[in-house]
């Protein structure tokens, strides 16, 4: 995995430089266009494999300390991969085929994927709060959730920015503001689609009611106050890995 991560990284550079001197050519408002989407997604498939190398240590540190996700945890982490897997197959579907129509796909799976990052960490603390799993294992837990998350924000990118070029115009946030505008029916429909399709494990009554209204925060048992210690102990992890030179 290090090898090809150190490969890619040296496509990026090669292939980026190439873009730039090109850039300096007299180029037509769209050859302009397509060289700033290329430039933009190769930077987002690079980071991509930054992530896909962070999952890689995650699970070694996991089998090194002999460590285990619940079976909650598996099942829910199981659906999220799926979902991830997807937003994968169709960002880079999108980019080799210049499939527009898959790429209005991208964002409704995008929030989707949002949602069960937020719903996952939320099952996690009231497992927590039941002494059914571990602080270690739930710093793990965020980690990998938010390198799956991330993901699907780079392939949101990759899509967003060949739907731009095909339309002339590079006003992202005013594209993602449209799409998701609550009085856009196909796009509402189209969520709807994916949270059916990447639908969490139910829960009973007892545990939706006993679910944390926030992800990151905890009642201290003492006091009955809510502290955010798990958030604070996902900082100080990424302080660490960060002064060891993990990518992030």
């Amino acid at each position: 995995m290090e090898n090809l991560e150190n490969l890619v990284d040296s496509y990026e550079d090669q292939l980026g430089t190439y873009l730039v001197k090109l850039s300096s050519r007299n180029l037509s408002t769209r050859d302009s266009h397509t060289l700033s989407t290329l430039l933009h997604c190769i930077g987002d498939f690079e980071r991509i494999c930054d992530h896909a190398i962070n999952l890689v240590g995650y699970a070694q540190e996991m089998a090194e300390k002999d460590l285990h996700f619940s079976a909650k945890a598996e099942e829910e982490l199981k659906v999220f991969t799926a979902a991830v897997q997807d937003i994968m197959n169709r960002a880079v579907t999108v980019f080799k085929n210049d499939d527009l129509k898959l790429a209005k796909s991208v964002e409704p799976l995008e929030e989707v994927i949002d949602g069960l990052n937020m719903e996952i960490k939320r099952r996690h603390i009231r497992r927590l709060r039941k002494g059914k799993c571990t602080i270690e294992l739930g710093l793990t837990l965020s980690d990998i959730t938010t390198c799956y998350e991330r993901v699907a924000d780079h392939c949101s990118n990759i899509a967003v920015c060949l739907l731009q070029v095909n339309e002339d115009g590079f006003d992202t946030h005013g594209y993602l503001e449209m799409v998701r505008d609550t009085d856009n029916p196909e796009f509402r429909a189209e969520v709807a689609e994916f949270e059916h399709k990447y639908e969490l494990p139910r829960m009973k009554k007892d545990e939706i009611d006993s679910l944390p209204t926030i992800a990151l925060e905890e009642t201290d048992t003492d006091s009955g106050e809510k502290s955010d210690f798990l958030s604070s102990r996902i900082q100080e992890r990424k302080k660490k890995k960060k002064k060891d030179g993990k990518k992030k």
